[in-house]
């Protein structure tokens, strides 16, 4: 992360930051560091992002630059500092925060549970009141990181009683899972098992698909949830394909973040 660091610094060929170094970066500090080191890093390369989108640049640098710095907002400051920019009162040269940047925005205050989160995302569904803009405020609302909130959402992603279309109800499964909230979320890993070979049986391919894939409890300990999908994939011989297909990929990815 040093070396990723130090050529971020030094690179000036912006689609080599862009597709290598920048991803590179989010990629290590999601799948290979401690905690504490997680924390130490993402205040570092957000002050480093910071100062770099101060300095501007053209639109595709500042682009580059936001989304390491949007990914790295975790400490109150820069939490801070991303409602600033929100809301009008901090801006860089060249970055237009447009309302595809907003709801990015949004749903990472409410992930790391920003004062007012419900009403940042009313406010913020009152700017974009469409189809999108509901499905964004949604994904939002799934992110705060409140156990009471969570199981709800939990119980609405098995039954679906609303009868909510699948792409709706797949923003919301993509806000469940954060790696700020894992304590919070550890409860629900064994449900997830516990409930699959159902949702499978008795939802279409489509909701199936995206249970299975969505919520799969990837950001936990690798190992453990290696060999809790490979007990359940033996145990249950008679899983669909597409199930078996899904918890096999995700097995290759958690083995590719075991330490050797």
């Amino acid at each position: 992360i040093e070396m990723i660091e130090m050529h971020l610094t030094l690179e000036k060929d912006i689609t080599v930051i862009q597709g290598q170094l920048g991803a590179k970066a989010i990629a290590t500090i999601s799948t290979f560091l401690t905690k504490e080191n997680r924390k130490i890093w993402m205040n570092r390369l957000f002050n480093l992002a910071f100062n770099t989108l101060e300095n501007g640049g053209n639109v595709e640098k500042q682009l580059t630059w936001f989304d390491l710095l949007l990914f790295c907002a975790s400490s109150d400051s820069s939490l801070k500092n991303m409602k600033q920019l929100l809301d009008g009162e901090l801006s860089f040269e060249n970055l237009t925060v447009d309302q595809d940047k907003r709801w990015r925005i949004v749903n990472r205050l409410c992930a790391y549970n920003f004062s007012d989160a419900w009403g940042i995302i009313a406010q913020e569904k009152g700017n974009d009141p469409g189809d999108l803009g509901k499905k964004k405020a949604y994904l939002a609302s799934v992110s705060i990181p409140n156990s009471n909130e969570k199981s709800k959402n939990w119980d609405s992603f098995i039954t679906n009683k609303e009868n909510s279309s699948t792409d709706y109800m797949r923003y919301g499964m993509s806000g469940f899972f954060w790696k700020n909230q894992d304590e919070l979320l550890a409860p629900f890993i064994d449900p997830f098992f516990e409930k699959l070979a159902d949702i499978y049986k008795n939802k279409d391919m489509h909701y199936s698909s995206a249970f299975g894939n969505v919520l799969f409890p990837a950001i936990f300990n690798p190992k453990m949830i290696l060999n809790k999908t490979e007990s359940f994939l033996e145990i249950n011989e008679d899983l669909p394909k597409l199930c078996k297909k899904g918890l096999i990929e995700n097995c290759d990815h958690l083995k590719r973040r075991i330490p050797i």
